[in-house]
């Protein structure tokens, strides 16, 4: 402490402070003067100032034009007019703009101060300067005063000193600096919850005079900040009804947006909801409905936060405030671009307050969606406004996605630091960190029960230390995978609003162009109900038909072309049994000829012109099953009744949830498929690790994972299977942290897994019923770990009565906690994947729809008696035998092929054959020493595998796709064999292996993504006779 009080007076002296503080205001005037700001809020406030000084204060609000301010702020604006006024400024110069800005820019300074003054005691000189540097160097608050010239550093200076006044029990000022707060913006009414916990946890948990003196106060409290907003309201009330008034403009401010985001880059804007009426619906609510929703569960958080902290002795009032901000910004409706900034002023004091080095991070995260977001609105303004362009749409839905990401990372360190009580995680020394180790492992030693003490007994090898190499590769990893899968996955530009034919369906068009129509293109939706199939029709002014389509189930969704030769001029296009989203009669250059005149009704069927790709393919359309799934997100996003039944419900929701996110195009229905291919290596990687426990074979089959053929396809393809797979190795994941933990400490730390496990096996039960199929393994293993919790506990030292007892207490707890979470919970998860479809428009979908819904799929699975060219049996899926063909592109010039087909990376599932044939070969020869681990893959393959021995109807290679990562684990077993045998040929084959197997997938890129080729190209990826998927 003496060393850093005297570093501290060395280099930081008052004078820092101040030079910190002129920087900044330098730093803001020159911005204020060489920008022209937000045109609406200059103009706004520009406006207000003139008729302030004009009408009086008594005249302002009677004057019949737009003021949405309470009154608060209104005085700085009258003193600004006076000072324009006299000094003879020009409304909007330079100079007027500074002196409007004064106010805002020295409050942000203000900010700055009152956070040095807050880190001051905790932090030091030094660490006070560094936290008044984040705000007064903080680009987005900069960006908010001085570029965009708005008043949010005044509210926010005004909240934050009013909570750090309340943390020290300055009550009675700090209410009147929240009345104060209310009068310049409405926005202050979002942090009541949080003042009033300051007042009334201790109403509710002191006790005796402590809490009579806390009533006192809550109530004085409350008097103080009602009487700060009527009696400096009161100049302004001039002819109205005295108070009555001021409610009135609350109201009515709160209500005149009705939308469910303005222009707030949140979750709510991240799903679609930007600038939408917030009585539309989405999904099975109104936008209102889930802000509503948001709100509440944000606010019982708050709750529980405060509470627990009070009562652990780590109440911390701007960390709570932080995170009721954020939150409600982040989920609730009618939020505007700026209503987070007090929010990351409330971060940086806390951080400032405790120092927990997560904080900063956090405030980071969000200073910098909150500069994105301002900047995104401010360089749109009077051009893209509604941020309409697929360039805004992209920000705002993947900055509202970062700042989900951001509050779910703030909320779980609200979580440790005020739920757990978790102390503040600083920059200690090694012997701080030594002593908490030690202090820790004597809290945990005395808590343990006597029984388990004495009976405590060598379990499974314990799981390795996370280290930093760990935290590396799994992001490296990961971030690799992204950027293999992103790449060439589709196009955004395909048509979306639709022409649904009504009576003749006729719609006359006229083209002109300089030569005749080469080809006609049509992008169709889906047959509208009742129809057996569609037709579009392309007729002449004689009449004579040109061109005709007709068009099937497996139609929608993608281009379908036919090449022509008639004379662009006056045409019929005739539309009967399907929705149309676009027709192009394009020209032999392959431009569209456009469309100078069209009978009203039919401009849906060229008004997206543009997006004319140069050949249909599977960017811009879909291909195989997707017809099937892709359509059914969309049914469901939508309301409308459910083609695809045959498997339940949840992986289609979440395909309905990337439509939703990014629209009816191939980007939307395939995205989460993706993301969730993406989200299997981290998954893996973890699996992994805790199986082999040494980091090369780890990192190697984590790898191969990526690289995996199937895997990548798989993922890209708008069907189910990425989400079941990727449940499934959850599952196995949290039943081996089950085990490792029951095993060896019994009940103690085993629920948590066992809740997990049960949850991610309900969801992959409830995205296809191959999850079900992991039941089976999950319930072995399980059964499995009971046999060896009972061998752990033999083993121990102890009498046969105490053995017994504790045995007794862990086989309830096994039993009572799987049919909870691995029945129970599947159950429940599985039944309520079905009430997005109970919201069906039609209500053709009820609750005794469900079961029924069983008994269809049960029916259809088990009677399916139809082929396929490229089906194939069970064992001939290790061997690749027979790979699926998904695509083949059409329209492509002479010699050049494109395809697409699901098989494996030869070396993952070559290699993976031959491990497991390795371990089945050491397991029976008695030589397996790692017999647990080796039993928990082999059950695992198992129930993924041998099920399909018995199912005659058609399969596929795809099949074997959630089998598959338990024989990449059999992989890992061998080369951690050999790396434990032979360290330098193990470490070698780690990396040949890994090597091998991206030059393959590079090697075989063309026909996993569709990328065209050369047919000669194309010839040598047939390697094996039935590797048939290109027609050479």
């Amino acid at each position: 402490m003496e060393d850093k009080q005297a570093l501290g007076k060395k280099s930081a002296l008052p004078g820092g402070l101040l030079a910190l503080l002129l920087g900044a205001l330098a730093i803001r005037v020159l911005l204020v003067v060489t920008t022209d700001g937000y045109l609406y809020d200059t103009n706004t406030f520009s406006a207000w100032a003139r008729l302030l000084n004009e009408r009086g204060l008594a005249g302002f609000y009677t004057g019949g034009f737009f003021a949405d301010y309470p009154p608060g702020y209104m005085f700085v604006l009258w003193a600004a007019g006076r000072v324009i006024q006299a000094l003879g400024f020009t409304d909007l110069s330079a100079s007027a703009l500074l002196v409007l800005c004064l106010a805002p820019v020295l409050c942000d300074l203000g900010l700055a101060a009152l956070l040095y003054r807050a880190a001051l005691p905790r932090a030091g000189r030094r660490g006070a300067l560094l936290a008044a540097a984040c705000a007064a160097f903080n680009p987005a608050f900069i960006f908010d005063c001085a570029v965009w010239k708005q008043v949010d550093a005044v509210l926010a200076l005004l909240l934050l000193a009013c909570f750090l006044l309340l943390s020290k029990r300055c009550c009675l000022l700090s209410a009147f600096l929240y009345g104060l707060a209310l009068l310049v913006k409405p926005q202050a009414l979002l942090y009541g919850p949080v003042f009033a916990l300051g007042f009334l946890l201790p109403v509710f948990f002191e006790k005796g005079r402590a809490r009579r003196n806390a009533f006192l106060r809550t109530l004085a409290g409350a008097l103080i900040s009602v009487g700060t907003v009527i009696v400096l309201s009161a100049p302004f009330t001039g002819s109205q009804a005295p108070v009555v008034w001021l409610l009135e403009k609350y109201f009515t401010t709160a209500s005149s947006y009705p939308y469910a985001s303005i222009n707030a880059f949140n979750f709510i804007a991240a799903l679609g909801g930007n600038w939408k009426p917030m009585t539309d619906r989405f999904l099975f609510l109104s936008w209102q409905g889930w802000g509503l929703l948001g709100i509440l569960l944000v606010t019982a958080a708050l709750v529980l936060l405060a509470v627990r902290s009070y009562k652990n002795g780590c109440f911390n009032l701007p960390l709570l405030a932080a995170f009721y901000g954020c939150g409600i910004f982040t989920f609730a409706h009618q939020m505007h671009e700026r209503y987070i900034f007090p929010a990351v002023v409330f971060l940086l004091a806390a951080w400032a307050l405790c120092g927990d080095r997560r904080l900063p991070r956090v405030a980071a995260l969000f200073s910098f969606t909150l500069l994105v977001n301002m900047a995104v609105v401010y360089y749109n303004v009077g051009a893209d406004q509604f941020l309409e362009s697929g360039f805004s749409t992209f920000l705002v839905r993947a900055t509202g996605l970062a700042s989900t990401a951001g509050f779910c990372w703030l909320a779980w360190v609200c979580f440790r630091l005020l739920g757990q009580g978790e102390a503040p995680k600083t920059a200690a020394g090694p012997a701080a960190a030594a002593k908490k180790s030690v202090y820790r492992a004597q809290t945990r030693d005395a808590k343990r029960p006597a029984a388990a003490l004495h009976l405590s007994a060598p379990g499974p090898d314990p799981v390795p230390r996370w280290q930093r190499r760990d935290t590396l590769a799994i992001l490296l990893l990961t971030l690799f995978t992204a950027c293999l899968s992103l790449p060439y996955l589709g196009t955004v530009n395909v048509p979306e609003r639709a022409y649904v034919p009504s009576g003749s369906g006729a719609v006359q068009v006229e083209l002109q162009g300089p030569g005749p129509v080469a080809s006609v293109w049509v992008y169709p939706g889906i047959l509208l109900p009742g129809a057996a199939s569609g037709l579009v029709t392309v007729t002449g002014e004689d009449g004579a038909v040109l061109c005709e389509f007709p068009l099937s189930g497996g139609s929608c969704f993608s281009w379908q072309v036919q090449n022509a030769a008639f004379a662009a001029g006056r045409l019929t296009v005739t539309v009967t049994g399907v929705p149309v989203n676009e027709i192009v009669f394009a020209d032999a250059a392959g431009s569209a000829i456009p469309a100078v005149s069209v009978s009203a009704g039919g401009e849906a069927l060229f008004d997206e012109q543009g997006t004319l790709p140069d050949r249909p393919s599977q960017l811009n359309g879909m291909y195989f099953d997707e017809i099937y799934h892709g359509r059914t997100g969309y049914e469901t996003l939508h309301g409308l009744p459910i083609y695809e039944t045959t498997h339940p419900p949840l992986g289609k929701d979440f395909i309905a949830l990337g439509i939703a996110l990014f629209g009816m195009n191939p980007v939307g229905w395939r995205i989460m498929g993706v993301l969730f291919g993406i989200a299997m290596v981290p998954v893996f990687y973890l699996l992994a690790r805790r199986l082999l426990k040494k980091f090369w074979p780890v990192l190697c089959v984590t790898g191969l994972f990526a690289l995996d053929f199937m895997r990548y396809t798989q993922s890209r393809i708008a069907t189910i299977d990425v989400f079941v797979v990727l449940f499934v190795l959850l599952g196995a994941y949290f039943m081996l942290w089950f085990c490792q933990t029951y095993v060896a400490h019994g009940s103690k730390g085993a629920l948590l897994p066992a809740a997990l496990g049960g949850v991610a096996f309900g969801l992959g039960c409830a995205s296809k019923w191959t999850g079900v199929y992991a039941g089976l393994g999950l319930a072995a293993v399980y059964f499995l770990a009971l046999y060896g919790r009972w061998r752990c506990i033999q083993s121990a030292p102890g009498s046969e009565t105490d053995k017994e007892t504790l045995f007794r207490r862990d086989f309830c707890f096994a039993i009572r906690t799987g049919l909870i979470f691995y029945v129970a919970v599947p159950l429940a998860i599985y039944a309520a994947s079905y009430l997005p479809l109970l919201f069906e428009k039609s209500g053709g979908f009820t609750f005794a729809s469900i079961l029924q819904s069983q008994q269809v799929m049960f029916s259809y699975h088990s009677q399916l008696t139809s082929t396929h060219p490229f089906e194939s049996r069970w064992y001939s899926w290790p061997l690749m035998l027979r790979p699926v063909w998904y695509y083949m592109g059409s329209r492509l010039p002479a010699g050049t092929v494109a395809s697409i087909a699901a098989f494996g990376n030869p070396v993952v599932w070559w290699g993976g054959l031959a491990a497991l044939l390795w371990l089945l070969w050491r397991l029976v020869s008695g030589r397996c020493k790692k017999k647990p681990a080796v039993l928990f893959l082999l059950i695992l393959f198992a129930a993924q595998y041998l099920p399909w021995v018995f199912i005659s109807r058609a399969t596929f290679i795809y099949h074997y796709f959630a089998a598959m990562p338990f024989a990449l684990l059999a992989l890992g077993l061998f080369l951690s064999r050999l790396l434990e045998t032979r360290p330098r040929a193990g470490r070698a084959a780690c990396i040949g292996a890994v090597a091998l197997a991206a030059g393959l997938f590079i090697f075989f890129f063309p026909v996993l993504s569709g990328l065209p080729v050369s047919s000669s190209y194309a010839a040598l990826l047939k390697w094996l006779p039935g590797w048939g998927f290109y027609i050479l």
